[in-house]
């Protein structure tokens, strides 16, 4: 079983120079270079226009993660946030 932390933050002074959430603490899990591979041998990303698998997966994950019942309800998130969400992944 792994045990993850609430989200905390690293300050120094006056500002925080890091958050580590409990996303970021399960994707760390996943080794992106086995993720890669499996994605180059199955042509995962063949004719991507917009969403790689990586970010489709991260997509995803946050979408479990947090609760919503649809693609569409995830778009509402990272679209209300004004870009907060643009390097999550």
């Amino acid at each position: 079983m792994v045990r993850l932390k609430t989200t905390f933050q690293i300050h120094t002074g006056d500002q925080a120079l890091a958050q580590n959430t409990v996303f970021h603490q399960v994707i760390k899990l996943i080794p992106r270079s086995e993720f890669q591979s499996c994605v180059s041998k199955n042509n995962g990303d063949k004719g991507v226009r917009s969403l790689d698998c990586w970010t489709w997966f991260g997509s995803l994950l946050f979408g479990q993660l947090t609760g919503h019942d649809s693609i569409r309800a995830i778009e509402r998130v990272f679209s209300t946030q004004d870009g907060q969400f643009k390097n999550l992944v």
